[in-house]
Parts: C-alpha cells; sequence; structure tokens
C-alpha cells in the first residue's frame, strides 16, 4: 500500500491533548487508589533499602496497568533468566534455579477424618461489642467476640446464626431474647418469635442490640429453634457478669485503649495496630493537651495517617504548620477559595489540585487569517482559554511558566503581535524546562520570518530522543530547508512527501510571454483561445480560472506541441496573428491541465491539487514568495462526475478561506478544521504579492 500514490487526505477533527504522567491517565486520576495497599507493598516495607527484593504476594499487584509497572520494576528480577533444572525423584521435585524467581506451588497434606455431622439445623450465638465486631490478624479481619465480662453503660449486640447443612428446606422457628437487665437498643427489642425458611445448604442471621445500664451478675436465656412444635436447636446458656470497669484492662479493645489506657498505652496500640482500622477520631478529647498532642501527630505523620479532627487541634494549640495541613485537606473543590490562593498559611496550586491542567489543541487550522476579536471557533479550545484566564484573574503576578501558556493560547488564536510581547517578557531561565520555550522561539521566527534565528533555535533538538518534539524541530528545520531551495525531507507529514514528490505543469505569464514549467511529464499540448477578459471577468469571475473548460465548445485559434528539456522550463512563443490579444492559454499533458489567463504580473504558482497546496514563486529565479495574501473562494457542488464531464451548473459561491504564504511560498487552500471541504465542487483563487501582481485560478478539490 506504501508503493500506491495516496489521495487527498482530510485534516482530522481538532483533538484536545493533555500531558500524561502515568500511561493514558488524566490528572485527576492519579490518585492514592490507583495503587492500593496489599501484602506485596508490606513486603516492600518491611525489606527496606537491602538488595535482593523478592515477593511471593507479587501476583496480589495485579489490579491496573500502573500497579502492575510499578511491581515488575521493583522485584529483583532478571529480564531474561537461565534455563531452570527440575528435578523428579521419590515423590518430590527439586529446582534447581538458574536466576532469582518467585516459585508459586501448590500441595495436598492428610488431615484427621472427622465424625459424620448431624443433618439437622446448627444455631450458634455470639455476642460482641459494638463498634468492635472484628479485629485485623496477620492482614485479614476475624471476629472479635465478648467472652469475658461485660461493661455497664455500653453497647452489646447479639448475633443468631442459623445453619441448614442438609438437602431439604427447613422451616423453623426462633425464640430469641436479650439477657436480664438489658435494655434494648439500634431498634432492637427484648424478646421476639421470628419465623425462619432455610433453604438448602443456607444460612440465616438475626441481631438485636443491647446495653446494661448497672453492673450486675445477669441470666441469658439462650436462643433456641423449634422445627414442627419439636426442638431442634439452642445455644449453651451463660451467666453474664457485668461491671463498671473492667477488672483486667483489654489490651486489643481499641475502645478501652482510647478512652482509658494511658497515653502510652495508646501510642503503643497504634504502633502495632493498621490505622486504616482504628477509630483515631476517639482520641480528640486527649489533645487539649499538648503533650500528647505533639506526640501523637508526630508519630501519625511519621505513618502518613491523617484524622481531621484531630488536626484541627493545630488551630487550638496555634501550630502553624499543621494548620496549613489541615487547611490544605480541607479546602474543598475551589468554590469558596477559588483556584488560586497565596498566603502566609495557605498555598493553593491549581493544578496540583486537579482543577486545572494545560492542554493543547491539534490539528486548528482556521478559516480567516484576520480574525481580529473573532472567538476561537473550536469550543473545546475556547473553554480551555477561559478556564486559563480564570486561573490568572486570581494570581497577583504573572509567572514566567503562565506566561509561556500565555503564549501558547495566542498563537491558537492567531494573534502572532500579542505572543511576540509576551514572549519577550519570559525568563527562560525561570521556567522548568527549556524545549517548550526554544519551540515557540523557533515558530514566533518563522512567523517573522527569520529562518536564521529559527534554524539557530531548532538545531540542537535535530536529534532529540523524544520523538513527538524532534519531529516537531525536524519540521520546522525542513521547511527553512525547503524555502533556501532544499529538497522536502522525511520528517514531513506523509501527504507532504507525496505532494512534493506529485506531477508538476504550471502556466505563468511573464509580460506578454507565456512559460511552461513541468516536472514528471513528457510532452504538453498547447491550444490558443481569443478572449475578451475584460468582458469576462465582469460576467463571471470564475470563468477565468476555469479557463479553456468554458471554452470547450469553441475550436482553439491554434494547437502547439512542447517538450520542456533541462529544469523543466520552456519559453512558449505564441503565434503571431495571437500575440496582440487577450488570450486563454491551456496546456494538457498526462492526464493534468492548465489554463492561463494571459494578463501582466511576475508571479508563478504551482498548484497541486491532489493534496490542497500550491506555492508561490518569482518568475525571475523562481525563488519563494512569503507572505503573498491568497483568498479562496468555494463554489458548492459543481463536481466533476465520473464520467469526466463537467457539470458548470454548481451551487453558491461562498467565502472559504484566507492566509499566507510561508518561508517556502507554501499555502495549503483545502485543509479546514471545521469539516467543510466536504461540500467544495470547486475553488477560485487569488494570489495577490503587493510587489509582483495578481494571478486568478481555479482548483478542484483534492479526492479523498
Amino acid at each position: 500500500r506504501e508503493t500506491q500514490r495516496a489521495f487527498y487526505k482530510k485534516v482530522p477533527e481538532t483533538e484536545e491533548w493533555a500531558e500524561n504522567n502515568y500511561w493514558h491517565l488524566r490528572p485527576e486520576q492519579q490518585l492514592a487508589e490507583l495503587v492500593p495497599a496489599s501484602a506485596f507493598w508490606l513486603d516492600l516495607a518491611r525489606h527496606g533499602k537491602a538488595e535482593g527484593f523478592l515477593s511471593g504476594n507479587a501476583g496480589l499487584a495485579h489490579r491496573n496497568f500502573t500497579e502492575i509497572m510499578f511491581a515488575l520494576a521493583l522485584v529483583d528480577l532478571p529480564f531474561h533468566a537461565g534455563e531452570h533444572k527440575r528435578e523428579f525423584k521419590d515423590g518430590a521435585m527439586t529446582l534447581i534455579a538458574a536466576s532469582s524467581a518467585i516459585a508459586f506451588h501448590r500441595e495436598i497434606r492428610p488431615i484427621e477424618a472427622e465424625k459424620d455431622p448431624v443433618a439437622g439445623v446448627l444455631l450458634q450465638q455470639n455476642l460482641f461489642r459494638h463498634g468492635e465486631r472484628e479485629v485485623e490478624e496477620a492482614g485479614e479481619m476475624v471476629a472479635r467476640y465478648a467472652t469475658g465480662e461485660l461493661l455497664a453503660r455500653t453497647v452489646y449486640g447479639l448475633e443468631v446464626v442459623l445453619t441448614n447443612p442438609s438437602a431439604q428446606r427447613r422451616r423453623v422457628d426462633l425464640l430469641l431474647q436479650i439477657p436480664e437487665g438489658a435494655v434494648p437498643v439500634l431498634k432492637g427489642y427484648a424478646t421476639r418469635a421470628l419465623p425462619a425458611t432455610l433453604e438448602p445448604y443456607t444460612t440465616a442471621r438475626f441481631e438485636t442490640h443491647f446495653y446494661f445500664p448497672v453492673a450486675g451478675e445477669y441470666g441469658h436465656f439462650p436462643a433456641h429453634a423449634a422445627e414442627k412444635g419439636r426442638l431442634a436447636a439452642f445455644a449453651p446458656a451463660r451467666a453474664l457478669v457485668v461491671v463498671d470497669k473492667p477488672t483486667k484492662p483489654d489490651a486489643e479493645s481499641w475502645n478501652y485503649v482510647s478512652q482509658e489506657g494511658s497515653g502510652e498505652e495508646v501510642l503503643k496500640y497504634l504502633e502495632s495496630h493498621n490505622l486504616r482500622r482504628v477509630a483515631l477520631g476517639r482520641l480528640a478529647f486527649r489533645l487539649k493537651e499538648r503533650a500528647f498532642y505533639g506526640k501523637l501527630l508526630d508519630f501519625l505523620e511519621s505513618q502518613h495517617a491523617y484524622e481531621r479532627t484531630l488536626w484541627s487541634y493545630s488551630v487550638h494549640h496555634d501550630d502553624a504548620p499543621r494548620i496549613t495541613a489541615f487547611l490544605e485537606r480541607e479546602v474543598g473543590s475551589g468554590e469558596i477559595w477559588g483556584p488560586v490562593l497565596d498566603c502566609k498559611l495557605l498555598k493553593l496550586d491549581p493544578v496540583e489540585r486537579g482543577l486545572y491542567e494545560h492542554l493543547e489543541y491539534s490539528p486548528l487550522i482556521h478559516a480567516r487569517a484576520h480574525r481580529g476579536k473573532l472567538p476561537l471557533p473550536n469550543a473545546l479550545a475556547a473553554a480551555q482559554v477561559h478556564r486559563f484566564l480564570e486561573v490568572l484573574s486570581f494570581r497577583k503576578d504573572f509567572r514566567d511558566a503562565d506566561r509561556l501558556a500565555a503564549v501558547y493560547y495566542l498563537l491558537l488564536q492567531d494573534r502572532v503581535e500579542e505572543a511576540l510581547k509576551n514572549f519577550a517578557l519570559l525568563k527562560p531561565e525561570a521556567l522548568a524546562t527549556r524545549l517548550q520555550y526554544d519551540y515557540c522561539m523557533s515558530c514566533l521566527a518563522l512567523a517573522q520570518g527569520d529562518a536564521a534565528l529559527a534554524e539557530k533555535t531548532a538545531a540542537p533538538y535535530k536529534d532529540y530522543p523524544v520523538e513527538r518534539w524532534r519531529k516537531l524541530f525536524g519540521s520546522a528545520l525542513e521547511q527553512i530547508a525547503e524555502a533556501q531551495g532544499g529538497a522536502p525531507g522525511e520528517v514531513q507529514d506523509r501527504q507532504e512527501r507525496l505532494a512534493a514528490a506529485e506531477p508538476v505543469l504550471t502556466l505563468e505569464a511573464q509580460g506578454r510571454k507565456v512559460m511552461l514549467a513541468a516536472s514528471g511529464l513528457g510532452k504538453v499540448q498547447l491550444r490558443y483561445y481569443p478572449m475578451d477578459i475584460e468582458m469576462l471577468f465582469s460576467r463571471q469571475p470564475f470563468l477565468l480560472g476555469s479557463g479553456a473548460r468554458g471554452f470547450s465548445f469553441i475550436r482553439p485559434a491554434a494547437v502547439g506541441v512542447v517538450e520542456p528539456q533541462g529544469a523543466g522550463l520552456a519559453e512558449i512563443a505564441i503565434p503571431e496573428d495571437l500575440a496582440r490579444g487577450n488570450l486563454m492559454v491551456e496546456a494538457e499533458g498526462a492526464g493534468l491541465r492548465r489554463t492561463l489567463a494571459l494578463t501582466v504580473h511576475t508571479l508563478r504558482v504551482e498548484l497541486i491539487e491532489n493534496y490542497g497546496r500550491l506555492r508561490v514563486l518569482t518568475e525571475a529565479g523562481g525563488k519563494p514568495v512569503s507572505a503573498a495574501y491568497v483568498k479562496v473562494y468555494a463554489r458548492e457542488g459543481g463536481a466533476t462526475p465520473l464520467d469526466g464531464r463537467v457539470n458548470f451548473e454548481g451551487g453558491a459561491e461562498r467565502f472559504y478561506k484566507d492566509g499566507y504564504t510561508d518561508l517556502r511560498g507554501v499555502f495549503d487552500y483545502a485543509s479546514l478544521s471545521s469539516g467543510e471541504l466536504g461540500g467544495v465542487g470547486r475553488f477560485a483563487i487569488l494570489v495577490l504579492s503587493e510587489e509582483h501582481g495578481a494571478k486568478v485560478l481555479e482548483a478542484a478539490p483534492p479526492k479523498s
């Protein structure tokens, strides 16, 4: 497919581009939850700074691409392992590893056989302290039941679990009541009979809550389950001892340690437990004491643990650094504070807070060169510029990074003069990176026609290791080289290269002489049609560009053949009997057809219709004419059908695009981001140069 010449490719719709510090993730997705805690990261933390880290829990770091890559980067496994050897003997396998490796294995071991279970209803009853139903052991949450003495004025829960281990449905009635001397709470009940239908191999769970107002010893009638009027299962009876204070402190109860323990006991408990599962807010009453406040928050900071109530005591103790940390956590979305804040206690950056990010828009090609105060036609780009202006409105001073971003957004709007003024105020040494500054400098230098400065700025990045930037700078360097007479390079896009290699046929007038320029062609046939140019132009402006197609029903006054040699230039000798009149000259060769209304100017315009480009050169010397004004009108419909016949009944004529040629004299007259090319049947093009005069020509829309 690469060997076939491609047709013109429409400019794609404008896309919004953002920087990704993580693979395909926007800043708002780059949160702590991206790489959640697991046993693998615990292994890494315990390993410390020693070399040779391996973890059997590496397979747990698999939830997203970022976590997988982080884990692979930290595990000390070789990129290319050697050949491991395995030996099987006497029912055992011996693995001889050629390099560091993680081995996963599974084995079957014998256990003692249990007695056959009774195929009836199973009932289990447990008491637990409300808020301490589970504790963490070895990274797993396990149930924690209240088996010893109970505390008065403390809420407990009663849990009853019924299980049907049989293959038949069981319908039972459960009698459930709280202990003597207890009061139900949390929508609980003192006594209740509850019907339960247990499908085969299922479990049902029932729960109620209570507390004891006063200490004492109380009985508790346990839960009973009946089926068809017969007792099916019951829990053992238990006498409950309720005390005001525990006779033996429960060092594993956070409720007790947080409320009754000493400061040292609290810190010792926190050192040995998972802080993510501890209700730190229960310590708030202790933080009025400055000494304990300092010790506790020092420890929590060392563990990267934050609890808003505890940090709010920084205001009480006038602790400025922690007041700042507290405010940074509690500022919210910025509806009150705004995107930017810079004061003694608090500095808010909109990028760090995820309220703003620099975005770029490409490709973005405007229809009008002289836009004035017209808004950006692309809604996404216009909204981004307004977000940027909002951020600036909250800043006291312009930062250099903000000014560089402003230069980009001004260039996005073709406001080159304002971009130059802002760029002149930049201090490159104050920027975090020099590359973007240099690229803007090269673009602005090209816009001013300063090829030497643009080349000097872009040259150091010719072999830059990042492909995107290497191509951007390389494209600028190749445009400069081409403008100075060099051949099109390899960095430019495929359409640029194809356009440069396309056969060219042009007709130009030099005074009363006609010059024919051709490349990639053989013989060219010439036809001459006398015309009254003034009358034709007054009546039908498009007719001058369509040229001899408007005369196709007329026999030419003269016909000739020419075969350009050498550089492809040939001077056409106009027949003497036609030399003094206005002529429409038509040249045709290798399927290309060009026409010329013989007028006075010193321009040579090379038209590359297949790719929607033209190149403006001087007649004398063929030097590129930069900054030549090009205005393009489009006629709707009127396209040439597949049978080759021309439809002259085209639609309305409308303005399409204007602009200026670049340093190479090149102008892309077809591309627009708005997608208007589809309805175009014909282009009429005016090329105007103050020094070299004007020329009118027509072109068909590119094939796509």
